[in-house]
């Protein structure tokens, strides 16, 4: 099971977060774009992507967080991730991702 990925959106007027477990790779986490996506279209101010759960980050997961951090950046949204672990926070530092680190500040 190492590209489980198991997710729930929970709504915050017009913010979302989806809590997410297991592994932040293979094809599962396009589903993940296709949503945040979705919600901007809505009229979503706000997507926040809460990594508690998250074991590890590959590189489609990294993929699809750099696209949905620019489409946030293009629509005038926000989007990031909170609650890393130390291996994911690691791995943002490494590449230079920290930017993507949801601080309650704007992220565009």
């Amino acid at each position: 099971m190492r590209n489980s990925l198991w997710y729930q959106a929970v709504y915050q007027g017009t913010g979302l977060t989806i809590e997410l477990a297991g592994c932040f790779d293979g094809q599962d986490v396009f589903q993940i774009r296709e949503i945040v996506a979705t919600m901007y279209a809505r009229g979503f101010s706000q997507v926040i992507l809460d990594f508690d759960k998250v074991v590890s980050l590959g590189d489609e997961g990294l993929l699809v967080l750099y696209q949905s951090y620019d489409l946030a950046r293009r629509s005038n949204r926000q989007f990031g991730i909170i609650n890393p672990s130390p291996d994911v926070l690691q791995l943002l530092k490494q590449t230079q991702s920290e930017r993507i680190i949801y601080t309650g500040e704007s992220r565009v």
